[in-house]
Parts: structure tokens; sequence; C-alpha cells
């Protein structure tokens, strides 16, 4: 599978496990004779991949829940929501910033070699 194939497949990711999956189905496509810049925008997607799994993973935690509930119960009732929405700022501006690479990273190939590839 290409990594054109793969990221076809990201509107069927439904769980945090999904995502995981599929960072490692990127991971592990092969890379010989691929572009070196091409590879590490591959290895950095999984990567963010992987970060948002994580962090979606933590949010459907009822462990989270419960931590919350004994923050706001003690008196840091915006506390954990401020936590959240940095958090999910932090993460809205990698993935933005990782479709900027992909539009630049798709032009710089185009160039180099002389032939029009297709929007990553």
């Amino acid at each position: 599978m290409t990594l054109r194939q793969e990221l076809a497949t990201v509107s069927q990711v439904k769980t945090p496990a999904d995502m995981q999956q599929l960072a490692v189905r990127i991971e592990t496509l092969p890379v010989v004779n691929v572009d070196a810049n091409l590879v590490e925008f591959a290895l950095e997607l999984s990567s963010l991949m992987r970060e948002s799994a994580e962090i979606a993973r933590r949010l459907n935690d009822p462990s989270t829940f419960v931590a919350l509930m004994i923050r706001g119960a003690s008196g840091d009732v915006f506390g954990p929501a401020n936590e959240h929405f940095r958090e999910q700022n932090a993460l809205t501006q990698k993935w933005n910033a990782m479709q900027a690479w992909a539009t630049r990273i798709r032009a710089v190939l185009s160039q180099r070699y002389g032939a029009e590839f297709p929007p990553i």
C-alpha cells in the first residue's frame, strides 16, 4: 500500500485504536527509493496520529472523568477544562501545520520530479 492509499482510509478512523493502527501501517510502508522529504513527512504524520489517539483515549477513559470530578470538588473547577482546551488547541495547531506541510511538500516534489503530484 502507498501513503496516499493509507491516507484515503482516514475517513474510516472511528476510535483511537484505529488511529494507532493507521500510524503503524504508515510507519511500516516501504521507504527504499522514496524521497527523504516524503519519508520525514510520513513519519511526522504517524507521530501526530499517535499523539491524537493518546489524547482521545485519555479523554474517553472513565478514570479521567473521576479525576475531573475530584478536582472540581476540591475547588479546581475550571482547571481541567482549561487544560483540555490548551491541549486541544495545541493539537489543532499541529494538525494545521501538518496540512500546510502537506501542501508545501506536494509542490516541492512536483517541482523536483517534474510531475504533478496529487494532494496528500
